[in-house]
Protein backbone atom coordinates (compact mmCIF):
# COMPACT_ATOMS: atom_id res chain seq x y z
CA UNK A 1 0.00 0.00 0.00
CA UNK A 2 1.07 3.56 -1.07
CA UNK A 3 2.63 5.67 1.49
CA UNK A 4 -0.16 8.22 0.92
CA UNK A 5 -2.66 5.92 1.31
CA UNK A 6 -1.66 4.81 4.59
CA UNK A 7 -1.79 8.12 5.13
CA UNK A 8 -5.40 8.78 4.54
CA UNK A 9 -5.97 5.49 6.56
CA UNK A 10 -4.36 7.10 9.48
CA UNK A 11 -5.96 10.66 9.03
CA UNK A 12 -9.30 9.01 9.13
CA UNK A 13 -8.79 6.58 12.07
CA UNK A 14 -7.32 9.75 14.36
CA UNK A 15 -10.79 11.96 13.39
CA UNK A 16 -13.24 9.28 14.83
CA UNK A 17 -13.75 10.27 18.01
CA UNK A 18 -14.44 13.42 16.84
CA UNK A 19 -17.00 12.24 14.33
CA UNK A 20 -18.14 10.06 17.56
CA UNK A 21 -19.06 13.40 19.34
CA UNK A 22 -20.62 14.95 16.62
CA UNK A 23 -22.82 12.46 15.89
CA UNK A 24 -24.03 12.28 20.21
CA UNK A 25 -24.37 16.05 20.03
CA UNK A 26 -26.61 15.40 17.04
CA UNK A 27 -28.93 13.14 18.69
CA UNK A 28 -29.20 14.81 21.84
CA UNK A 29 -30.30 18.19 19.68
CA UNK A 30 -32.61 15.91 18.35
CA UNK A 31 -34.13 13.97 21.34
CA UNK A 32 -34.45 17.65 22.91
CA UNK A 33 -36.45 19.18 20.24
CA UNK A 34 -39.05 15.73 20.02
CA UNK A 35 -39.42 15.22 23.53
CA UNK A 36 -38.28 11.94 23.87
CA UNK A 37 -38.54 10.89 27.57
CA UNK A 38 -35.21 10.80 29.67
CA UNK A 39 -33.52 8.05 31.37
CA UNK A 40 -30.16 5.93 30.94
CA UNK A 41 -31.31 4.17 27.80
CA UNK A 42 -31.51 7.30 26.12
CA UNK A 43 -28.40 8.50 27.35
CA UNK A 44 -26.51 5.59 26.36
CA UNK A 45 -27.77 5.70 22.65
CA UNK A 46 -26.68 9.21 22.47
CA UNK A 47 -23.11 7.85 23.82
CA UNK A 48 -22.75 4.86 21.97
CA UNK A 49 -21.13 6.38 18.69
CA UNK A 50 -19.01 8.37 20.72
CA UNK A 51 -17.89 5.35 22.72
CA UNK A 52 -17.48 3.00 19.73
CA UNK A 53 -15.29 5.35 17.44
CA UNK A 54 -13.34 6.52 20.36
CA UNK A 55 -12.58 2.78 21.07
CA UNK A 56 -11.65 2.67 17.45
CA UNK A 57 -8.97 5.09 17.24
CA UNK A 58 -7.83 3.86 20.80
CA UNK A 59 -7.08 0.14 19.22
CA UNK A 60 -6.15 1.63 15.86
CA UNK A 61 -3.27 3.40 18.38
CA UNK A 62 -2.36 -0.02 20.26
CA UNK A 63 -1.94 -1.94 16.99
CA UNK A 64 -0.64 0.79 15.03
CA UNK A 65 1.66 2.86 16.46
CA UNK A 66 2.33 6.50 16.69
CA UNK A 67 1.27 6.61 13.31
CA UNK A 68 -2.51 7.27 14.36
CA UNK A 69 -2.19 10.34 16.16
CA UNK A 70 -4.82 13.41 16.42
CA UNK A 71 -2.97 16.50 15.25
CA UNK A 72 -3.14 19.44 18.06
CA UNK A 73 -6.35 21.19 15.83
CA UNK A 74 -7.62 18.37 16.59
CA UNK A 75 -7.11 17.39 20.03
CA UNK A 76 -8.55 20.88 20.62
CA UNK A 77 -11.18 20.46 18.71
CA UNK A 78 -11.88 17.31 20.43
CA UNK A 79 -11.97 18.89 23.69
CA UNK A 80 -14.65 21.67 22.91
CA UNK A 81 -16.79 19.03 21.53
CA UNK A 82 -16.07 16.82 24.86
CA UNK A 83 -17.34 20.01 27.25
CA UNK A 84 -20.29 20.69 24.27
CA UNK A 85 -21.52 17.55 24.53
CA UNK A 86 -21.55 17.79 28.69
CA UNK A 87 -23.24 20.91 28.45
CA UNK A 88 -25.69 19.51 25.90
CA UNK A 89 -27.03 16.32 27.71
CA UNK A 90 -27.00 18.70 30.83
CA UNK A 91 -29.62 20.59 29.20
CA UNK A 92 -30.98 17.62 27.92
CA UNK A 93 -31.78 16.12 31.40
CA UNK A 94 -32.16 19.52 33.03
CA UNK A 95 -35.40 20.60 30.45
CA UNK A 96 -37.73 17.51 30.95
CA UNK A 97 -40.53 17.81 28.11
CA UNK A 98 -44.26 17.14 28.94
CA UNK A 99 -45.02 13.90 28.94
CA UNK A 100 -49.20 13.12 29.61
CA UNK A 101 -51.08 10.32 28.42
CA UNK A 102 -54.66 12.26 26.83
CA UNK A 103 -57.07 11.66 29.28
CA UNK A 104 -60.82 11.02 27.59
CA UNK A 105 -64.17 9.60 28.76
CA UNK A 106 -65.98 6.61 28.62
CA UNK A 107 -68.07 7.92 25.72
CA UNK A 108 -65.16 9.14 23.75
CA UNK A 109 -63.72 6.47 23.44
CA UNK A 110 -66.61 4.05 22.90
CA UNK A 111 -66.60 6.98 20.08
CA UNK A 112 -63.08 6.12 19.08
CA UNK A 113 -63.21 2.46 18.91
CA UNK A 114 -66.38 3.01 16.70
CA UNK A 115 -64.83 5.28 14.67
CA UNK A 116 -61.46 4.52 14.45
CA UNK A 117 -59.77 2.77 11.34
CA UNK A 118 -56.59 2.74 12.64
CA UNK A 119 -54.28 -0.53 13.68
CA UNK A 120 -52.65 -0.70 16.81
CA UNK A 121 -54.05 1.93 19.26
CA UNK A 122 -54.35 1.17 22.79
CA UNK A 123 -56.85 2.59 25.67
CA UNK A 124 -56.07 2.25 29.27
CA UNK A 125 -59.04 2.23 31.51
CA UNK A 126 -58.22 3.66 34.66
CA UNK A 127 -59.66 6.21 37.54
CA UNK A 128 -57.98 8.53 39.78
CA UNK A 129 -59.53 7.26 42.87
CA UNK A 130 -57.59 3.38 42.19
CA UNK A 131 -54.37 2.84 43.92
CA UNK A 132 -53.39 0.28 41.13
CA UNK A 133 -54.03 2.80 38.74
CA UNK A 134 -51.98 5.39 39.88
CA UNK A 135 -49.38 2.92 40.66
CA UNK A 136 -49.28 1.92 37.24
CA UNK A 137 -49.69 5.23 35.62
CA UNK A 138 -45.77 6.07 35.63
CA UNK A 139 -45.10 2.55 34.11
CA UNK A 140 -47.63 3.15 31.21
CA UNK A 141 -45.87 6.40 30.62
CA UNK A 142 -42.54 4.75 30.87
CA UNK A 143 -42.96 2.17 28.40
CA UNK A 144 -45.34 4.19 25.83
CA UNK A 145 -42.74 6.86 25.94
CA UNK A 146 -39.76 5.01 25.75
CA UNK A 147 -38.87 6.85 22.83
CA UNK A 148 -40.73 9.37 22.10
CA UNK A 149 -44.44 10.60 22.26
CA UNK A 150 -46.67 8.12 21.05
CA UNK A 151 -49.94 9.45 20.25
CA UNK A 152 -51.98 5.95 19.71
CA UNK A 153 -52.74 5.69 23.61
CA UNK A 154 -55.44 7.34 25.70
CA UNK A 155 -56.40 6.80 29.63
CA UNK A 156 -60.14 6.34 29.68
CA UNK A 157 -60.98 8.06 33.05
CA UNK A 158 -63.98 6.20 34.40
CA UNK A 159 -64.91 8.91 36.80
CA UNK A 160 -64.62 11.61 34.22
CA UNK A 161 -68.39 11.55 33.99
CA UNK A 162 -71.32 9.38 35.31
CA UNK A 163 -70.76 6.65 33.10
CA UNK A 164 -73.74 3.86 33.30
CA UNK A 165 -73.34 0.84 33.66
CA UNK A 166 -74.80 -0.31 30.09
CA UNK A 167 -71.15 0.98 28.62
CA UNK A 168 -68.80 -0.54 30.80
CA UNK A 169 -70.79 -3.85 30.50
CA UNK A 170 -70.79 -3.01 26.69
CA UNK A 171 -66.97 -2.48 26.56
CA UNK A 172 -66.68 -5.20 28.78
CA UNK A 173 -64.50 -3.14 31.74
CA UNK A 174 -64.90 -5.13 34.78
CA UNK A 175 -61.38 -4.59 35.82
CA UNK A 176 -58.82 -1.91 36.15
CA UNK A 177 -56.27 -1.19 35.07
CA UNK A 178 -56.96 -2.85 32.16
CA UNK A 179 -54.74 -2.12 29.08
CA UNK A 180 -55.84 -3.18 25.40
CA UNK A 181 -54.73 -2.45 22.17
CA UNK A 182 -57.68 -2.06 19.53
CA UNK A 183 -57.23 -2.53 15.33
CA UNK A 184 -60.14 -1.37 13.22
CA UNK A 185 -62.85 -0.90 15.97
CA UNK A 186 -61.99 -4.42 17.43
CA UNK A 187 -60.39 -5.38 20.64
CA UNK A 188 -56.99 -7.82 19.88
CA UNK A 189 -55.57 -8.30 23.17
CA UNK A 190 -56.01 -6.88 26.67
CA UNK A 191 -53.64 -6.98 30.30
CA UNK A 192 -55.06 -6.25 33.19
CA UNK A 193 -54.00 -5.59 37.06
CA UNK A 194 -50.83 -4.60 37.93
CA UNK A 195 -47.43 -5.61 36.13
CA UNK A 196 -43.96 -4.89 35.69
CA UNK A 197 -42.36 -2.67 33.09
CA UNK A 198 -40.79 -5.34 31.17
CA UNK A 199 -44.58 -6.99 31.43
CA UNK A 200 -46.20 -3.78 29.93
CA UNK A 201 -43.35 -3.20 27.23
CA UNK A 202 -43.80 -6.97 25.74
CA UNK A 203 -47.34 -7.11 25.30
CA UNK A 204 -46.94 -3.33 23.58
CA UNK A 205 -43.45 -4.35 21.50
CA UNK A 206 -45.85 -7.65 20.26
CA UNK A 207 -48.73 -6.18 19.52
CA UNK A 208 -47.89 -5.81 15.74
Amino acid sequence: MKSVEKQKIFTYLSFQPLVGLTISIALTCYFFFIGVPRNWGVILYILIPTIILTLIYLLSKVFLGKSVSMTRRAKFLFAIWSVSLILFLGLFLLFKPNLEIEKISLTQAKGIIEESDKDNYFLIYSADSCIYCKDMKPVYKDSFFRFNKNENVFIVDLLSSSENENLLSELDVSQIPSLRKYSQGEETKRIDGVKTLREINQFIDNSD
